[in-house]
């Protein structure tokens, strides 16, 4: 009963709210930073590091944590990094890196994102360059998790910001002209069906495949991606069940607050003043289910930022899902120093309870470049609450201008996400070798425990049978 709840409700609410809820209530808007002008480049010049500690995980027997704790403190990542536009859809990047292994170079590396079409090319793949067209990027990190139950479909949302950006601009376009205004107001029903029919638009046009495979990376674990496509494509149903007397939508300004209904139902209140904004977004269905989310934000008692944010779907008396996010000491545009903690939770009776908290701490020398960073998060453990996973990250930031980005010819244009058994027999033979040879101080340098727990790991999730070793 529950599955089918929650899918209905899904299909039909976070349709509406999930994507666009910031453009509509201008509740998530960053404000303007540097760089203003979009031709700008920021170029950092980084150091990166990851650290595991192994006292934070309790001991299960198998696993190597002092192994990975040893390893890991001997890599670190350095190389200077151009970035324009970032994460916008039409950003560029280019890096040059470094791998280094107790301080020497194990491998370099060059990295660069044109508008979607993305290179690497090193030493280790004999400075040939491989191609990937981020298109594509998507449905090929979904095909990990249906094969071997990995979850890389949330690797590729963290690694692809650029669609969240893109899909993000997209219904903001749409939203504002009907919403960004100020005072009450009315909107008719002919427009909205109209902003309907332009957000279906947004999912089944230009971008429908890139729309498809993103819910699919958000919702597969629910099995609920083709409702919810579904109902970000034809709108305008949802809107004829709001609104049957075709009444429009009536917004009301009552100092700083304001409140949108439609149809008798109260969907938007939006409370906002210089320093703290709070909204609430609401969406019934026919059959008593709701998603509604919540959202505050407020100075912090110790400086920088608070945020609460939640998501629930409920249907009657039952909460589905229940997603919630809380954040404290975020840094203002203007703070150079900040540290603070993050926590995300999941409930509800459709999902598996976890909970997952965060610290972090930032330093900056100055307001605006050039300046030096620091920034450091920890990810705690959630039985010893402890620091198990440091990420450390320092950079000098300068801002260039757009002449440092040079056009660079690449000999390979065949894309890696097209990954087929001719292209893996093809990368087996012409890179297997010298990456072997890359890789043999590493392996010289790997406990023999971490060896044992990757083996292990490839083993149980067939990784090694797909590539023919067993």
């Amino acid at each position: 009963m529950f599955r089918q709840a929650v899918r209905r409700a899904f299909a039909l609410l976070l349709a509406i709210c999930l994507l666009p809820a910031a453009a509509l209530g201008e509740a998530v808007s960053p404000a303007e930073e540097w760089p203003v002008d979009s031709s700008a480049v920021t170029r950092a010049d980084f150091d990166l590091s990851v650290q595991l500690h192994a006292d934070a995980f309790p001991a299960d027997g198998l696993t190597d944590y002092q192994g990975w704790e040893t390893l890991l403190s001997k890599l670190r990542l350095s190389g200077v990094m151009d970035l324009q536009r970032f994460p916008r859809p039409n950003n560029r990047m280019y890096m040059d890196a470094q791998i280094f292994l107790n301080d020497r170079e194990l491998t370099s590396f060059s990295f660069e994102d044109y508008w979607g079409f993305r290179y690497v090319r090193s030493p280790a793949l004999c400075n040939r360059s491989i191609h990937f067209q981020m298109d594509n990027y998507l449905e090929f990190m979904l095909k990990p998790y249906e094969y071997y139950e990995l979850p890389t479909q949330y690797i590729a949302l963290l690694t692809y910001p650029e669609v969240t950006a893109y899909l993000a601009e997209s219904y903001e376009d749409v939203l504002t002209p009907y919403f960004h205004s100020e005072g009450s107001r009315t909107i008719s029903y002919d427009d909205l069906y109209q902003l309907c029919l332009d957000m279906d638009a947004v999912t089944t046009e230009a971008k429908a495949e890139q729309s498809y495979f993103y819910l699919s990376a958000l919702l597969i674990d629910l099995g609920m991606t083709e409702q919810v496509y579904d109902g970000l494509s034809y709108l305008e149903d949802y809107l004829d069940w709001l609104d049957p007397e075709q009444q429009g939508m009536t917004i009301t300004a009552t100092g700083n607050t304001d409140r949108y209904e439609i149809g008798g139902h109260t969907l938007f209140t939006r409370t906002r003043d210089e320093d703290t904004l709070a909204f609430r977004l609401s969406l019934p269905t026919e059959n008593d289910e709701e998603l509604a989310v919540e959202y505050d934000r407020m100075p912090g008692v110790n400086g920088g930022t608070n945020v609460n944010a939640r998501l629930t779907v409920s249907v009657e008396e039952e909460t589905l899902i229940d997603l919630t996010l809380t954040a404290d000491g975020l840094p203002k545009e203007t703070d150079t120093q900040a540290i603070g903690h993050l926590t995300f939770a999941v409930s509800g009776s459709a999902l598996e309870e976890a909970a997952y908290a965060f610290q972090f701490r930032l330093t900056r020398s100055a307001e605006e470049p050039p300046f030096h960073v620091t920034f450091g998060v920890d990810w705690l453990h959630p039985e010893t609450e402890k620091p198990a996973f440091t990420l450390l990250y320092s950079a000098d930031v300068e801002m260039k201008d757009e002449s440092v980005l040079v056009d660079r010819t690449y000999n390979n244009q065949n894309d890696f996400f097209h990954l087929n058994d001719a292209y893996l027999e093809e990368y087996k033979r012409d890179f297997a070798l010298p990456v072997a040879l890359t890789c043999a101080p590493l392996l010289m340098e790997m406990p023999s425990g971490v060896l044992n727990d990757i083996l292990r790991f490839c083993d149980e999730t067939g990784i090694l049978a797909t590539l023919g070793i067993e």
